[in-house]
């Protein structure tokens, strides 16, 4: 029995070794050199470099607003996570996008460093958004551009992802629940509630309603800065109303 194992695992190594290899000769290299190279704010001189991201931004934007933007994906819309989505996947395309540029352009050290700070990053991240979460990144990102002198990549860094919460926090997504009394006319009263809110400036995004309960979830965006307190003015208001069905509700 032994020596038939024996001759099985001959075997196997002399199948295997050829595939072992080509599999050395194949392999990918790590370079020697570990330098980070370009530094300083002289980087503005090279035009190329500074051309080349901004084409890459401009492609990495275009391919990420395929998938965010996809009808598929903006009909799953429910709650105001999934409103407030498209603007993380923009920040994780940007993040993606400056690893592999400083990688390429400045040093495979880059490239180490920043996968260290990820697994920092690793136990906080938990009880942040995905939104929050990828700002946290950036301003990691943009730190450790600094403290290897790679001040230009900091700067467009910084540039880019302006412009991208710009954009897309122009309208801020608020969550409520709405608990009605039991009587019939569940859609009027949702109706009458959504003109009340529109007469405030609060778009209704989706409405969501418990099965079998007068329980229902609304999603609103509004261009206010800080709606909290008009919205809570608002529900307060219309619960007042006789007509308003609202037993209780709550901001998220």
């Amino acid at each position: 029995m032994t020596k038939t194992l024996s001759y099985l695992l001959l075997g196997l190594i002399a199948l295997t070794a050829p595939l072992a290899a080509q599999t050395i000769e194949g392999a990918i290299t790590i370079p020697s050199e570990f330098d980070i190279h370009d530094r300083g704010w002289a980087q503005l001189r090279d035009l190329e470099e500074v051309s080349e991201f901004l084409f890459a931004l401009v492609e990495a934007m275009a391919m990420t607003a395929a998938i965010a933007f996809h009808p598929r994906i903006v009909a799953r819309r429910r709650g105001s996570n999934d409103w407030d989505l498209p603007r993380s996947m923009f920040l994780y395309a940007l993040i993606g996008l400056v690893v592999g540029f400083l990688v390429i352009h400045h040093g495979v050290l880059i490239g180490f460093v920043v996968f260290g700070i990820g697994g920092l990053f690793r136990f906080r991240m938990e009880t942040l958004s995905a939104s929050d979460t990828a700002l946290m990144i950036f301003v990691a990102l943009i730190g450790l551009s600094i403290g290897l002198d790679l001040p230009v990549m900091a700067l467009l860094l910084t540039i880019a992802a302006a412009v991208v919460l710009s954009v897309f926090s122009r309208q801020l997504h608020i969550s409520i629940e709405i608990k009605f009394d039991n009587t019939e006319d569940f859609t009027g009263k949702v109706a009458r509630l959504r003109d009340a809110l529109s007469a405030e400036g609060f778009a209704t995004r989706t409405v969501t309603k418990s099965k079998f309960k007068p329980f229902a979830e609304i999603v609103l965006s509004t261009s206010e800065e800080s709606p909290s307190e008009a919205l809570a003015a608002t529900l307060t208001k219309h619960q007042a109303k006789p007509d308003s069905g609202i037993e209780d509700w709550h901001i998220e």
